[in-house]
């Protein structure tokens, strides 16, 4: 957030440009990435002025799979004698061909049962490859995105008693096209995509007062705020209301929402020792159900600092609580061409949680923080597989060959349970940097909403959720030379085998209800984890020139993360070159 100004040893240009060869397994020769960012800055410390364009692109690490980006960015600062006003703005084009996927083609091509009286010679590869045309494995879909963010902040300083500041900030974006799946279970990653195909903008406005006041002993700062948001969405829908909608009946809804706030917040501070922040949030949302939900989410923190030099201790702790108003009136198509069945019982996402912590700080040459949480999500809601009620139960339909009659409903599951250490430490000693993190989580189901329809029971680990985290960062910096090398490791997380899940699918015979309620519980999958190494080696060269090469995914790990049928960017190795004017 800090506005750089254009110093004497401050570069007003600056280039980067960079080539890159990616390594995999499903495309014949790899795949080719490109990237230009040109930055650039003017201005002093009371009017600054600094922008930057980036373009890139990635080959197609699988077949037919290429990328475009576009992204500009824009900053501006003035400041007078009592007020400040800075504005920013950023633009995102995104243009990605969504392709088949080898590995769920291949298992599905091999699930595909073809008569004994029809296997002749390419014949039977025929006829595997037309029923594979029926589910769409083949069609490759363009997803172009385009967003667009901008915001101005004004501050006035009346006094040295009160401080005023103005917030309104406009968001929009546009996603045309969904990733096409073969695989009937939603996944946190796409499911997300599907729901936001459309478009929405979004208009925040928000106005604070804080008033500080005190002595070298004890220093309040009180602030009163207020804002109000207007969300307008349309989006692409598949929900039916009634059995006797047609089936594929897809249409563009257009949904008006509103939130508005009011926050009361003190601060206090006594010697520059104990800190004390305590707030309440009071919030109207409209639109996302039929009547307004009102809430009321207050905040509680306080912390104690032990000086000693070069020592410094401090241990900290805080309470809080958050909400997320349901969705009920868009959706977005489904895995598999599945439809997405209404809910309007769906009630809002909840979470309200403490956290208890220490820090040790040794000068700047070491620090450790050590932190414990314990967090309840009551009412987290979770994408279901229903079977679909039907006027033609068994019929095919568009987009569902075999008659599933599958579809989608987003329902509450219940109370969720998070609990977890977080540590981080850092040494630094001359040109080195040494960081680690590790993080330990527990995350299981509490209990079960009645209507909820799934396949979690009290006492399971919440799907998708890795019971371990840590990472490893080493960097060295040295007479124009520089070295960083990053490691960092997800393990053990139950998810889904979507590779068998969909040759269930496709295959006759196979009854629907396998794929729904506690059925889904035979395709869990514990994943034990992906590991991923990156480094960057630089070099400092007359002229303000920097050459760059770096390293990513160095193990060539393209599989196994967040599941069995997600593939990544193989081994990326990249060459740049910086240059500054």
């Amino acid at each position: 957030t800090r506005q750089p100004s254009n110093a004497r040893d401050t570069p007003g240009l600056r280039l980067r440009a960079q080539s890159a060869f990616v390594s995999s397994a499903f495309a014949e020769s790899g795949a080719l990435g490109q990237e230009v960012t040109v930055t650039g800055q003017r201005g002093d410390i009371s009017r600054a002025a600094n922008g930057s364009v980036t373009s890139a692109r990635l080959g197609a690490f699988v077949p037919a799979g290429e990328s475009q980006r576009l992204a500009a960015s824009g900053r501006a600062r003035l400041i007078g004698r009592n007020a400040i006003l800075e504005g920013s703005a950023r633009l995102g084009i995104s243009d990605v061909a969504s392709s088949s996927n080898p590995i769920l083609r291949d298992a599905l091509r091999a699930a595909i049962v073809v008569p004994d009286s029809l296997r002749f010679p390419r014949v039977e590869d025929r006829i595997r490859d037309s029923l594979a045309a029926r589910f769409q494995l083949d069609r490759v879909q363009r997803q172009a995105l385009q967003q667009f963010t901008a915001g101005l902040t004004g501050t006035l300083h009346t006094n040295a008693l009160w401080t005023h500041k103005a917030i309104v900030g406009v968001d929009m974006y546009a996603l045309d096209g969904s990733p096409a799946s073969g695989v009937p279970l939603p996944s946190s990653s796409d499911s997300a995509l599907r729901a936001a195909e459309g478009s929405a903008m979004r208009t925040s406005l928000r106005a604070s007062s804080s008033r500080t006041t005190g002595s070298e002993i004890w220093r309040r700062t009180l602030t009163l705020s207020a804002e109000h948001a207007v969300l307008r969405e349309t989006s692409s829908n598949a929900v039916i209301a009634d059995p006797r909608r047609p089936a594929d009946s897809a249409t563009f809804n257009t949904v008006w929402r509103q939130t508005s706030g009011a926050v009361a917040q003190l601060d206090l501070g006594w010697r520059n020792r104990f800190f004390v922040t305590g707030g309440t949030r009071l919030e109207r949302s409209a639109g996302f159900t039929e009547d307004a939900l009102v809430t009321v989410l207050p905040m509680l923190g306080a912390s104690y600092v032990i000086d000693a030099e070069p020592y410094t201790l401090k241990l900290r702790g805080a309470y809080g609580k958050g909400i997320r108003p349901p969705r009920t009136t868009v959706g977005g198509t489904s895995v598999a061409r599945q439809r997405l069945l209404a809910n309007p019982d769906l009630d809002p996402e909840e979470q309200a949680g403490t956290e208890f912590g220490v820090d040790l700080f040794a000068g700047r040459r070491a620090a450790l923080h050590v932190t414990r949480f314990d967090q309840r999500a009551s009412g987290l809601v979770q994408a279901v597989t229903v079977l679909a009620p039907s006027a033609t139960p068994g019929l095919p339909r568009p987009g569902d060959p075999l008659g599933r009659n599958l579809a989608l409903q987003m329902q509450n599951v219940g109370a969720i349970d998070n609990r977890g250490w977080e540590l981080e430490a850092t040494l630094r000693g001359g040109p080195f940097l040494l960081q680690g993190s590790f993080a330990l989580v527990d995350s299981r189901v509490r209990d079960i909403r009645r209507g909820y329809t799934g396949e979690l029971r009290p006492g399971d680990r919440m799907l998708d959720v890795p019971s371990r985290t840590m990472g490893l960062l080493a960097r060295y910096a040295h007479r124009g030379w520089g070295a960083t090398v990053q490691v960092s490791r997800a393990e053990d997380w139950v998810g889904y085998d979507r590779v068998a899940a969909s040759a269930v699918y496709v295959t006759p015979g196979k009854p629907a209800a396998s794929l729904v309620g506690a059925s889904l519980r035979q395709y869990w999958l514990v994943y034990p984890g992906v590991t991923r190494v990156n480094s960057v080696l630089t070099r400092e060269l007359p002229g303000g020139f920097t050459l760059q090469a770096s390293g990513e995914n160095l193990l060539n790990t393209q599989v196994g993360e967040p599941d069995n049928i997600t593939i990544v960017p193989g081994r990326t190795l990249s060459l740049g070159l910086r240059a500054r004017f």
